[in-house]
């Protein structure tokens, strides 16, 4: 599952809603980019806050032993029941955070 085409719509979004809109384009481009990346880190800590101590595990050996991104995506999908209501849930709350509502 590709999120990122999403998650930089998601972010331009935010920044027109918080009335940046007439950035130049440099500083547009670098506030996008650290919006994404503080973006990602709400959706990873909201995700593996759902997993167990055994399933945690299990993760972080997946990354110790060099696991790729797609085999990362698959194990929290097959982990995580609920998925797509706590990545939605992260999108919000990071939007809430972020415009101060």
């Amino acid at each position: 599952m590709e999120t990122q085409p999403t998650l930089e719509t998601f972010v331009e979004g935010i920044l027109k809603e918080k009335a940046f809109s007439n950035l130049e384009p440099e500083v547009e481009a670098q506030m996008k980019e650290d919006l994404l990346g503080r973006l990602d880190d709400v959706i990873n800590r909201a995700l593996l806050d759902e997993l167990s101590e055994d399933k945690m595990s299990e993760f972080e050996k997946l990354l110790d032993g060099g696991a790729n991104k797609d085999e990362l995506q698959m194990f929290l999908e097959k982990n995580i029941d609920n998925m797509e209501a706590v990545v939605t849930a992260a999108l919000l709350k990071f939007r809430s955070m972020y415009l101060g509502a």
